[in-house]
């Protein structure tokens, strides 16, 4: 039974995992796990906010279905961003957890109150999402995500 006051993580949508290449991640992923198909695609966000920096963010992205929830593969095109750090400081691997929230806002305060810090956020009205971490999360960032219908559904 949940505690009064916690966050209650929803059911999670995806699994994001930061990679080098996503081309060829893919392709193992499928080849070796049917994992896919995979759509990739170049993701340019021109005003996220990455550790309350303004900055420009630029991804390739890939997202395969694998049961009821997706495999995001993510790949840095520049250096700086949270994806390229975590592949060229610790390796390829695990990078967050997403899930969908039907009030961004409020899970983020919630999620505050816990001890979670804000550490990306970007988009505008409903299409909106953000990047959360702890120490005792173990290295893994959740992705919360409001949006206006599922654009991978």
């Amino acid at each position: 039974m949940a505690e009064k006051g916690k966050f209650i993580l929803p059911k999670l949508h995806h699994v994001g995992v930061a990679v080098k290449d996503v081309e060829a991640a893919a392709e193992y992923y499928y080849s070796n796990f049917g994992i896919g198909p995979f759509m990739i695609f170049d993701v340019d966000l021109p005003d996220v906010v990455i550790l309350r920096q303004r900055t420009r963010l630029k991804l390739k992205v890939g997202i395969g279905q694998m049961g009821d929830i997706y495999l995001e593969l993510v790949q840095a095109l520049e250096e700086g961003s949270p994806a390229w750090e975590l592949v060229y400081r610790r390796g390829e691997g695990l990078y967050h957890l997403g899930f969908l929230v039907d009030d961004l806002s409020q899970a983020l305060a919630q999620l505050e109150k816990q001890g979670f810090k804000g550490l990306e956020s970007a988009g505008k009205g409903k299409n909106r999402f953000a990047f959360v971490g702890s120490r005792k999360a173990e290295g893994v960032l959740l992705e919360l995500m409001q949006l206006e219908s599922d654009l991978i559904s």
